[in-house]
């Protein structure tokens, strides 16, 4: 599931790995995503009943600098994929 976070060189991979790689970092992007919204929900009902909290913007821009970590790796990897098959 967490291939993103691999030490081996995308280079180094075979093509079935880098698959593999490209299905798992998708599906960690898609499901930081749906927290990303869902928390983003919660905390603007949070703000408008009990106020505003540093923290909670923290928490957001945390889970936002992770997804796009993990969607410049897809990008990576997806490259790496398409320059192989050409």
């Amino acid at each position: 599931m967490f291939g993103i976070f691999s030490n081996k060189p995308l280079s180094q991979l075979s093509l079935e790995e880098l698959k593999s790689q490209e299905q798992s970092t998708r599906t960690f992007v898609r499901w930081l995503g749906f927290l990303f919204v869902v928390l983003v929900v919660l905390i603007f009902i949070w703000t408008f009943m009990k106020g505003y909290h540093l923290s909670n913007i923290m928490l957001l821009v945390g889970l936002a600098f992770l997804n796009a970590v993990a969607a410049a790796q897809l990008k990576k990897i997806r490259s790496e994929i398409n320059s192989r098959v050409q």
